[in-house]
């Protein structure tokens, strides 16, 4: 390349590609054609041989650097900057295969229940050991790796002690962020229906600690009303109705939960829950007015079951039937001295009666009359035993329940009757046990149950007759007869009626009294007088199937209450006139108005953009109000599972998390959860050894 400036020639490679060449240290000093030109026409012919002739290094260099050069232009070759760029986010990519592995083992332990780790495994001693017991998380680990995960094995055996991502802090971590994940995907589903109610209810832990289980209630964008568990929250203040008011408003707040769409409460009844003036849900209705309190119906049902039974021939019955079955589960030989007298049975064991859950007691007395002959047989035995097959203890107490069993007034009427009342109110107590009842149900059931009771009242002589046979026909099969109970002109603690046979005995001082209590009970706990139940009648009136074959009308006055009182969350509450119009003429001879018969069935119909915009906000609101707080007690049984005694000391940070992973399986499901977010949370939790994002990245691009 010749220049007419310099008036010499130049060696294109070299003079382009001169930075280059100063950079690599092997490379001599540069000459002529390279930084100054080469005018020297009488040794050109020699210099020209030296630069091309193939001698000269750094010529040699300036032609490969060329020709790399040429072919980064036509895409023949990935620049250098690629190439390092890709290696780097192949390698962030291997590290977060890694640590996905982990993550993955960790939550599969939390779905499950399983412990991660013991006291000692995380000792170097113990992580040298190879016959040590290293716990079930790094145990997973290793099985996981033996299984095929190469990249896992790979990082296992290489990766220095602090940079493995296997330790119990980093455990913690892991499992904190993977359960706060999953509580913001339930958050993400409240916001899509705004409004949502909160449930509360505290227990005792292994620790003694008291904990209190939050959950919510909330209709997700299928319409569909959801009940879910938010955590627990040790009360180290106390349960006092504000400590308790004030634990549930600061965990709502912290996890980002708006309180001014709360619209609903339900607790049980015990005094710092629902206590007008000091309780936890009055202190909660002074800061949101419109979280309307619900004492927990399945509770009521309970409290009217367990008031009515306090006949005292009924607690005798209890008593009994309680002892025997005790008798025999607290001795295996007992038991399977009894089962021997069984013939085909499907049951064989005596159920306990279960103090918190009256309905259950149902299926104990089903269970103790079905197998009340083998049970008089198998005592009578027992008692009549010499000494060297049974010692003295077991062969009084033998004899003393077997008499018991044979008499006709304490035992056989009390039972036969207190099954059957606890029959009418089965199916209620069932179906409060449910996720999705809502207060339309409900009040249906209540009321079908009332007019069932008072249906048997009215005829109480005929209900008495069926069940007093079929409890002579069982007393006669294990030779007892029917007779008059003892009286006396004077009886101070029991009833002593006048009458002319046994039967109306029983049905003064038995049948009678255990319907009338129930009748009462059910009046007094599930009335219609309260603010509630003046709203639920209220949205009871919108549902479909109460208008459906009718020539009914609705205005706004007749749902004023409702109208007024969520006055600022409707859309358009002057329009509400017309749509209760449109409304009733759709479904007074629409026959899907038959099906539609609860709020979150109405609410699938409903229009809500463009004809309904105020009915669905009043059937939202209807649907999110809570019934019970069964979702809270089934979400306390989880302690017993995760927090045994001898995992006392857990925290309440770890306790949380691995409740959330546990209890919403269906969210923490390898369908379902993303892995991916809750890596990119731990890597910007704080800064870690190995790479797992890209540096420019920001913690909400994922």
């Amino acid at each position: 390349m010749y220049s007419e400036k310099d008036r010499g020639a130049y060696c294109k490679y070299c003079v382009l590609f001169q930075h280059a060449l100063i950079c690599d240290s092997r490379i001599i000093t540069f000459g002529a054609l390279v930084v100054v030109p080469l005018n020297n026409w009488k040794k050109a012919t020699q210099k020209l041989l030296e630069h091309f002739g193939g001698s000269c290094r750094y010529h040699n260099k300036a032609l490969e650097l060329a020709e790399n050069f040429k072919k980064t232009l036509t895409g023949q070759k990935v620049p250098i900057h690629h190439i390092i760029e890709n290696s780097r986010t192949s390698q962030i990519k291997e590290n977060r295969i890694k640590l996905m592995s982990i993550i993955d083992t960790i939550v599969t332990c939390g779905r499950q229940g399983i412990a991660l780790r013991g006291h000692r495994d995380d000792l170097k001693h113990e992580i040298n050991n190879p016959n040590a017991n290293h716990g079930n998380f790094l145990e997973l680990l290793k099985y996981r790796a033996r299984g095929g995960d190469t990249t896992l094995e790979t990082h296992l055996n290489t990766s220095s002690g602090n940079a493995r991502y296997t330790s119990k802090t980093i455990q913690n971590e892991l499992i904190n962020i993977g359960g706060n994940s999953v509580r913001n995907s339930i958050l993400r589903d409240v916001k899509n229906g705004v409004f949502f109610s909160v449930i509360a209810d505290e227990a005792t832990d292994s620790s003694n600690s008291e904990q209190l289980a939050i959950s919510i209630r909330y209709v997700d964008k299928n319409c569909t009303t959801q009940e879910s568990f938010l955590g627990f929250s040790e009360c180290l203040l106390g349960v006092t109705g504000e400590a308790l008011a004030d634990s549930i408003i600061s965990n709502l707040q912290t996890w980002n939960f708006e309180l001014d769409d709360l619209r609903g409460q339900a607790y049980d009844g015990a005094g710092a829950m629902s206590g007008s003036n000091k309780g936890a849900a009055a202190r909660l209705m002074e800061k949101y007015l419109k979280a309307l309190y619900t004492h927990c119906a399945s509770h009521r049902l309970n409290l009217c079951i367990a008031r009515c039974c306090n006949i005292r021939e009924v607690q005798n019955s209890m008593d009994i039937a309680g002892k025997i079955s005790r008798f025999f589960s607290n001795s295996q030989k007992r038991q399977l001295f009894f089962e021997s007298f069984l013939e085909d049975e499907r049951k064989t064991k005596l159920k306990e009666l279960c103090r918190t859950r009256w309905f259950e007691r149902y299926d104990a007395f089903e269970v103790f009359i079905h197998l009340y002959k083998p049970l008089v047989t198998c005592l009578e035995t027992l008692s009549e035993a010499s000494v060297s097959e049974w010692n003295r203890e077991t062969r009084q107490e033998a004899n003393v329940l077997f008499n018991a069993l044979l008499r006709f007034h304490a035992l056989v009427v009390a039972l036969m009757l207190t099954r059957e009342v606890f029959l009418m109110t089965k199916s209620l107590s069932l179906k409060l046990q449910g996720s999705y009842v809502d207060i339309a149900c409900v009040h249906k059931e209540v009321e079908l149950v009332k007019q069932q009771v008072e249906k048997n009242r009215d005829q109480i002589e005929a209900y008495h007759q069926r069940i007093y046979d079929d409890a002579v026909t069982l007393a006669r099969d294990v030779g007892t007869e029917e007779k008059m109970p003892r009286s006396v002109a004077r009886q101070q603690h029991r009833a002593n009626p006048e009458a002319k046979d046994p039967c109306e005995v029983f049905r003064r001082t038995i049948t009678a009294p255990l319907l009338d209590h129930l009748s009462s009970q059910l009046q007094d706990r599930f009335n219609n007088s309260s603010q509630n139940s003046l709203h639920l009648f209220q949205f009871v009136a919108l549902l479909p199937s109460e208008l459906y074959g009718t020539a009914k009308d609705l205005t706004k006055n007749d749902i004023k209450d409702i109208c007024s009182f969520y006055d600022k969350d409707l859309p358009s509450s002057f329009a509400v006139d017309t749509e209760l119009q449109a409304w009733c003429m759709k479904w007074n001879n629409d026959k899907e108005g038959k099906e539609c018969d609860t709020i979150p069935k109405t609410l699938k119909k409903t229009d809500k953009v463009s004809v309904f915009p105020n009915l669905y906000t009043l059937l939202h609101i209807g649907a999110t109000l809570p019934v019970t707080s069964c979702t809270c007690e089934r979400s306390i049984s989880t302690l017993r599972v995760l927090k045994p005694s001898l995992r006392s000391t857990m925290t309440n940070n770890l306790l949380n998390g691995l409740a959330m992973l546990f209890v919403h399986r269906e969210r923490s499901n390898t369908s379902s959860f993303n892995l991916e977010n809750v890596v990119h949370e731990f890597a910007f939790f704080h800064p870690r050894r190995m790479e797992l994002i890209d540096l420019g990245a920001t913690k909400d691009d994922e």
